[in-house]
């Protein structure tokens, strides 16, 4: 891989987008702490200097509010928590694009940001467009069009298969085909 650079990243970011890259580790002060960090380095057109980061201090309480949020998941009941627990100080930088390519780290791989759900307003689904990376670098060979629906309606493709309960041995199939007639 090149040296790629995040102003090489930047190029490939338009009005609308962003790229955020979160990464999980522990503190380190004389020797590694039980510690845990969360940082986001988010980029934007508008990003000068360096990309902007945000500092998620409370790691542990982060990887522990996701117990609450798999048994909201499975429970199927409302989520008044995990949104300002894991994207609130992100959305701070992010609000006004729709587009986000998002890299994930740690117990960020293990949620779906998707179904977060905003105090007062809708889900983030709603708000943006999630494309997950591997790594922010993704974005240096990343073409929109990968992303884009049917007609190249850029991820407003509406349609989805849904396939249940599928029988996959053709003697079942059979079988059942037989009982039928």
């Amino acid at each position: 891989v090149d040296n790629i650079s995040w102003k090489t990243l930047q190029k490939k970011l338009k009005k609308d987008d962003a790229a955020v890259e979160i990464i999980r580790f522990n503190y380190f002060n004389n020797g590694w702490t039980d510690t845990v960090l969360y940082v986001a380095l988010v980029l934007t057109q508008e990003t000068r200097e360096h990309p902007d980061i945000v500092l998620l201090k409370n790691g542990k309480e982060i990887e522990q509010q996701f117990i609450k949020y798999k048994s909201v998941i499975e429970e199927k009941s409302t989520d008044n928590s995990s949104y300002n627990t894991f994207w609130a100080d992100i959305e701070e930088i992010i609000k006004n694009k729709k587009n986000i390519y998002i890299s994930a780290d740690g117990i960020y791989n293990l949620i779906n940001i998707n179904t977060m759900k905003i105090p007062g307003e809708g889900y983030l689904i709603e708000k943006h467009n999630f494309f997950f990376l591997t790594n922010t670098l993704d974005l240096a060979n990343y073409s929109q069009s990968q992303n884009n629906g049917k007609n190249g309606k850029n991820g407003n493709n509406k349609e989805a298969v849904l396939i249940g309960y599928p029988r996959f041995y053709l003697s079942q199939l059979k079988k059942s085909t037989d009982e039928n007639e």
